[in-house]
């Protein structure tokens, strides 16, 4: 962290110093500082002003007062705002759960303000009700302000704010200001337990939401509700302004829930939106947000998919012509004017108005309204006229008319999605030419791409240093680079060239998956590489002879178990571009002792394949034995016969960072060998790697390891299996005709008594 000023802002006030009041800047890029940075705020006077400027990925975790006292966030005035990088672009992200201090007073003036920043909840969609910031208590929290301003709020569980009283007899306190403009929210609420985005229980003077589009907020309860406002808070006169904003989602219950929160002082201003329901079914809309009681993410949608928690298209339309109130109000001022609605709906408020509890108004009290609002047929909007609103675009262009339907000519929706650009879908095609074990990866990988989206294109050769598969060439568009971001604006057709440098490829394995956070172990190891869809997948066999409750000696495990681990790099000697993905087997001693140590099984088809060679690459940097051997079995494991065996090579481990630079590794060595002809044009073959257990133990010399107890740590990488062409002869062919003629080179007619022409192995052959 660095503290990059101190500004000490002194206020004058007739002919003397009457106060002075520090304003705090930090700048951050990892969690330790951000929290670093919150523990000094909290040392600061109350009613200073701190900056913490944010650059990168921050995972805070959960801010909270603990028992010491010390308080995340602390009552102070604090700005969090988001650096862009300077090379991408690319919006600072802070991940967190926030719990709010209590027992503060008005005069403390805490608020949080939190700018240009993508704000996601640390434990994504499928945390366990959990909010992006909460309490739910019987202590008092006092807001001068909460605000989010250009930011994006994303991968949100239950509620972008909670707060929620613990019971009937608690006055929650209150906040003055709440304030939402030019954010884009989206991808929440996965829960199926809906809760609505802000969940009041404090009355609030100016509640603002300019500017915004919200989508993708698959159980949404609506954007704010007042449904938990207590018997002593009393009714609150605030003033809502919900103004040019574009929301494309469902919603359990209305929109703006503000019923039972509000007093009849209450001004609304509901105008110049673009609110409507997903026409579609996919696996962020359409789901039975109010009565399915899964995760959002189970189970694939279809058109008559209600039993997995999805709408059939039928019952989206039933939906949508019955409409979801926009509102519930009970008192006010009320603007309603406008508003493009499609599937949802204004309340029946005659009662209301009636009574004189409602009262309708145009911009300002003293101007008389109507409630009025647009369906798409007449604002002549379409879905066609967003980019493509399935596909999460929704700029419109300026020169549609709903650019001057609103109130006064104002645009309809988020002013931020208008464009005088034009955008329109264009194609991706990247091939690969000049070898079959190539690949490559688009991100974002979409059904759709559109003029000014952004992809980043990278080649994988799965090349490492014991191997070469593959040689680049360069792109068809004369680029070398192998990973490239590029910002389409047509159709996009590149091809990469490569030249192969080993031929009749099977299936590679480079192990270049990747486990989850924190982990070494995956839970299934199959080819990277297959060429002819011919997907060799790698078991791990465990020996558990002396597990009572197992029959028989060996059991399949799937790679969770601790004998099994994938490593980045092994060994440690090795250069960063030479560090190759391996995997580990560890067999107990007292496994070992039984003469029947842990191995590894590679099964593929040799279906139409001749000449098969499997070859791998063998070590341990500890112990293991010294004789590594390839076996065969073509009855599933019953019977193995070895084809292969290698000694491996020891090697001084004199790198950097050994423990005992003096000592020995053994490897990398290549185990390899040609697969008999009785393997070849089966379904189903298999081949072991394991240690010969008849042979010398070897091991680090200096690392003081016992044979009799030790462990035994043996590595396996970089897995080819290769075949090549049938010998002798395979195919022939006569072709006949009683006018053959031969030719030599000089192009002199030979002879022309030739009855025709036998092809062996694809080479002519002439017969008399």
């Amino acid at each position: 962290m660095k503290k990059i000023f101190t500004l000490i802002c002194a206020a004058v006030l007739m002919c003397g110093f009457a106060s002075a009041q520090k304003v705090q800047r930090y700048d951050v890029t990892n969690a330790t500082e951000f929290n670093n940075a919150l523990t000094e705020i909290a040392t600061l006077e109350k009613g200073s002003t701190a900056y913490v400027y944010i650059q990168g990925l921050i995972d805070a975790k959960t801010l909270k007062n603990d028992a010491s006292g010390k308080m995340q966030p602390t009552l102070r005035n604090i700005h969090f705002i988001g650096v862009n990088d300077e090379e991408t672009g690319e919006r600072a992200t802070l991940k967190m759960e926030m719990q709010l201090p209590a027992n503060n007073t008005e005069a403390d003036g805490f608020s949080l303000h939190y700018e240009n920043l993508r704000l996601m909840q640390t434990q994504g969609v499928w945390g366990n009700s959990k909010h992006l910031m909460n309490f739910k208590d019987t202590l008092k929290h006092y807001i001068d302000t909460l605000e989010f301003v250009n930011c994006e709020l994303t991968e949100l569980c239950r509620s972008l704010y909670r707060a929620e009283a613990q019971n009937k007899n608690t006055d929650a306190g209150t906040m003055k200001v709440f304030r939402m403009e030019n954010c884009v929210v989206h991808n929440g609420f996965r829960q199926a337990s809906a809760m609505p985005a802000i969940y009041m229980a404090q009355p609030v003077n100016e509640m603002t939401f300019k500017n915004n589009t919200f989508y993708d907020l698959t159980y949404l309860n609506g954007i704010v509700s007042f449904g938990t406002m207590t018997e002593n808070t009393g009714r609150q006169a605030v003033k809502v302004v919900f103004e040019n904003n574009t929301v494309c989602a469902w919603s359990k219950a209305s929109l703006l829930g503000y019923a039972g929160g509000v007093s009849t002082e209450s001004e609304f201003h509901i105008k110049n939106n673009i609110i409507v329901q997903p026409n579609w079914i996919d696996e962020m809309n359409g789901r039975f947000g109010d009565t399915n009681g899964s995760h959002a993410g189970v189970g694939i949608y279809g058109e008559t998919d209600e039993a997995n928690g999805f709408l059939t298209q039928d019952s989206v339309d039933a939906r949508i012509a019955k409409g979801v109130n926009l509102t519930n109000l009970d008192g006010g001022l009320v603007q309603l004017e406008n508003n493009i609605l499609y599937g949802y709906k204004y309340q029946d408020m005659n009662d209301a108005i009636d009574m004189g509890n409602i009262i309708p108004i145009g911009n300002d009290e003293n101007e008389e309204a109507e409630f009025s609002f647009l369906t798409m047929e007449d604002a002549g909007f379409a879905w066609s006229d967003f980019v493509d609103a399935k596909n999460d675009k929704f700029q419109i262009n300026d020169q549609h008319a709903v650019h001057a339907a609103g109130k006064n000519g104002a645009p309809l929706g988020d002013t931020n999605n208008y464009t005088d650009k034009v955008i329109k879908e264009v194609a991706v095609s990247i091939k690969i030419s000049g070898s079959k074990t190539v690949s490559y990866a688009i991100e974002p990988m979409q059904e759709k791409y559109f003029t000014g989206d952004k992809i980043t294109i990278t080649l994988n050769d799965h090349n490492n240093a014991l191997r070469t598969l593959n040689t680049f060439k360069g792109w068809s568009d004369g680029s070398m680079e192998t990973i490239r971001v590029i910002e389409l604006t047509d159709n996009l057709d590149l091809t990469a060239t490569y030249e192969s440098a080993i031929s009749g490829v099977v299936s590679w394995f480079d192990f270049s998956q990747t486990p989850a956070a924190g982990q070494n172990k995956l839970t299934n190891y199959e080819a990277d590489v297959y060429a002819e869809g011919n997907r060799a997948v790698a078991t791990m066999m465990m020996c558990d002879t002396l597990n009572a409750a197992v029959s028989g000696d060996y059991r399949v495990v799937n790679g969770s178990e601790n004998r099994f681990n994938w490593r980045s790099s092994k060994f440690g000697e090795d250069a960063a571009d030479q560090q190759i993905c391996v995997l580990s087997r560890k067999s107990p001693a007292i496994v070992r002792a039984e003469n029947k140590p842990d191995f590894l099984v590679f099964t593929f088809s040799t279906k139409d394949l001749h000449n098969v060679v499997f070859s791998a690459f063998c070590g341990t940097d500890n112990f293991g034995y010294k004789t590594q051997l390839a076996d065969y079995s073509i009855d599933g494991g019953q019977t193995w016969i070895n084809f292969a065996k290698v000694d491996m090579e020891s090697k001084p481990a004199s790198y950097a960072g050994a423990s005992e630079p003096n000592g020995v590794h053994w490897g990398w060595t290549e185990l390899k060998g040609i697969l008999p002809a009785e393997v070849e044009n089966l379904e189903s073959v298999q081949v072991r790697v394991i240690g010969d257990v008849t042979g010398e133990q070897v091991d680090n010399v200096y690392s003081g390891i016992d044979h009799e107890t030790a462990n035994m740590f043996e590595y396996v990488g970089a897995v080819l299996i290769t075949a090549g062409e049938a010998a002798g002869i395979q195919n022939v062919n006569f072709v006949q005709n009683k006018n053959a003629v031969r030719y030599n080179l000089s192009g002199q007619k030979v002879d022309d008594s030739y009855k025709g022409v036998v092809i062996v192995n694809g080479k002519k052959m002439f017969v008399k």
